[in-house]
């Protein structure tokens, strides 16, 4: 028996999802639930910045110097507006919760959280609590990140 084509094609979107999906966590008793097929994220990565809307210097691993660190989401739903969340763990331990207002059905959306060395982890969960996404950081103790091109870069130069 053939499926039809719609059901692939949409069983082949949902599943392309977030590349950094669960369970990417190392967190006691992190519990997964399933997620809505009307809300998903596309991408997901951390920066030094966001400047029009756009990442600036994509990174896993900041240094010591970085006092904050962006969380940039595209996100897609059925349904705007929706309402999502990013949380924040440093070393396994929730250190703030964001939420955020996704307004048209494609969107992109970030938050930013103050940082200090050690294994972050940021959630992307939508108003119910579903966790979405997962991915991580690291704030190393050292100061080699090259803040000069950060600056260079938000200028323009």
């Amino acid at each position: 028996m053939k499926k039809p084509l719609s059901i692939v094609l949409l069983a082949a979107v949902f599943l392309a999802g977030c590349s950094h999906n669960l369970p990417a966590t190392k967190r006691p008793g992190f519990a997964s639930r399933p997620v809505p097929v009307w809300l998903r994220v596309n991408k997901i990565v951390t920066a030094a910045a966001v400047q029009n809307g756009e990442p600036v210097n994509e990174s896993a691993t900041f240094d010591k110097t970085v006092n904050r660190v962006y969380t940039w989401t595209e996100v897609e739903t059925d349904s705007a507006p929706v309402k999502i969340k990013h949380s924040y763990y440093a070393d396994n331990k929730q250190i703030a919760e964001v939420k955020l207002a996704v307004k048209a059905k494609s969107s992109r959306i970030w938050s930013s959280q103050r940082v200090w060395p050690g294994e972050w982890e940021v959630d992307v969960a939508d108003e119910d609590g579903n966790v979405i996404c997962i991915t991580s950081f690291t704030v190393s103790n050292t100061t080699e990140h090259n803040a000069s091109k950060v600056e260079k870069t938000i200028q323009g130069k």
